[in-house]
């Protein structure tokens, strides 16, 4: 038998290897099969606490020299229900979420990017300010938690006043200011309103929400 088998090989080889790939994806399918699963949407009560935002909205911010800056939210996107590409895959889920604000209509517009990604054993979160920078590996209900290495220190207050009006869960995030002096280098976010305030060149102009 095996020697028939050897012999046939040798006679059509192609065919034996079109009946071995033809076998090997037989496989793979049925694997494909039993190890896909479905995966939720994104859902994540402490992004939309700290980020509540929703297209075609704006935020206005006020100097403490009367400049005003605009902030136009264009796109808020969470991704769908899905289901996992099993396979030899891990058939872990992942979910994603993402502000975009880069509206150019006004004479001072602000650029806002926030980006969330979570999967079962990873977390990922960065928001952008202009020239503002900061990356975090987890979102919770004291707000961004950086990353070890971060040039970015952060620092959280159960109540703040700003202009006569008390916010409550502040976060502080302040970049390296003697790296770059960028632009826009420390922000406030509070827990239900988002970004609070501002300041650029190194406290000479801060900005705060209307």
């Amino acid at each position: 038998m095996k020697k028939k088998l050897h012999a046939a090989i040798q006679r059509h080889p192609f065919i034996f290897l079109l009946v071995l790939i033809l076998f090997l994806a037989g496989i793979e399918g049925s694997f494909s099969f039993c190890s896909k699963k479905p995966c939720p949407g994104f859902s994540d009560p402490f992004f939309d606490q700290w980020f509540p935002y929703q297209p075609g909205t704006s935020c206005y911010f006020k100097s403490n020299s009367g400049q005003t800056d605009t902030l136009n939210i264009n796109s808020l996107y969470k991704s769908d229900p899905s289901t996992t590409g099993g396979g030899f895959e891990s058939g872990s889920c992942s979910t994603s979420a993402d502000i975009e604000s880069k509206d150019s209509t006004t004479s001072r517009p602000l650029a806002l990017s926030v980006q969330y990604s979570v999967s079962s054993d990873f977390k990922h979160l960065s928001i952008r300010l202009n020239s503002f920078y900061a990356q975090a590996s987890d979102l919770g209900d004291s707000g961004l938690v950086t990353t070890p290495f971060s040039s970015v220190n952060a620092s959280y207050l159960s109540s703040l006043q700003i202009n006569g009006r008390t916010y409550y869960k502040v976060q502080i995030l302040q970049t390296d200011t003697t790296e770059s002096s960028p632009d826009i280098y420390k922000i406030w976010l509070s827990s239900g309103n988002g970004i609070i305030a501002y300041e650029k060149r190194n406290g000479l102009q801060q900005f705060v929400k209307q």
